[in-house]
């Protein structure tokens, strides 16, 4: 800080959340406010959130992300920044039509991925939804495809810091094993989808 004065945000701390899945009906949503009441009561702030995917509850309605919407409304008053991610629950479209400065940040057009870069470590987020036109399955395998995979590969290899990458659904679903270890820089892989932390 120019000023001498300490920042109220630590600009080298992130919090990592994923599976979401905050009903409008009450099924997580209470977690999901005490997770946002909890980051609001650390001394310093973060200066981002990101969550791995499974934003919405269970088929990616509207209404569902209108909810999470309501509940992280809070971080961003506090100058908080968000990253939300896609996994199996969500659909592009509807998240799509309630966040639309995600869509905005996103480094590929069709797909949500993002960079949130940092003093000594960046982290990659990766859009591993597998969106089909079957609207009534919801557990399905995650799935990376060529532009992403070229993309991901070709941004890599620009890194001199380390970097880690993330997307909800685990490494062995997404065929990107080979990118991430012939690169020197990227210092681990990290997911959600499992509900297991």
């Amino acid at each position: 800080c120019k000023s001498g004065r300490k920042s109220s945000k630590e600009e080298d701390v992130v919090v990592i959340l994923s599976d979401l899945h905050a009903n409008p009906d009450g099924y997580q949503s209470d977690k999901l406010k005490a997770a946002v009441d909890s980051i609001l009561k650390m001394k310093p702030l973060p200066r981002e959130v990101i969550a791995f995917g499974d934003v919405a509850y269970l088929r990616g309605k509207e209404e569902e992300y209108k909810n999470v919407k309501r509940i992280l409304a809070p971080l961003e008053a506090a100058g908080i920044g968000l990253t939300l991610g896609m996994g199996n629950h969500d659909r592009r479209e509807n998240f799509s039509k309630v966040f639309p400065e995600q869509v905005a940040k996103s480094k590929l057009g069709d797909r949500m991925v993002y960079v949130v870069e940092g003093r000594y470590a960046d982290i990659i987020l990766l859009d591993s939804l597998n969106q089909g036109e079957d609207n009534t399955t919801w557990i399905v395998a995650g799935t990376m495809d060529e532009n992403q995979k070229e993309w991901l590969a070709n941004t890599l290899a620009t890194y001199k810091k380390p970097v880690f990458v993330a997307s909800h659904h685990p490494i062995h679903e997404l065929g990107i094993s080979r990118i991430l270890l012939e690169s020197p820089t990227c210092a681990g892989y990290l997911y959600g989808h499992n509900h297991e932390w």
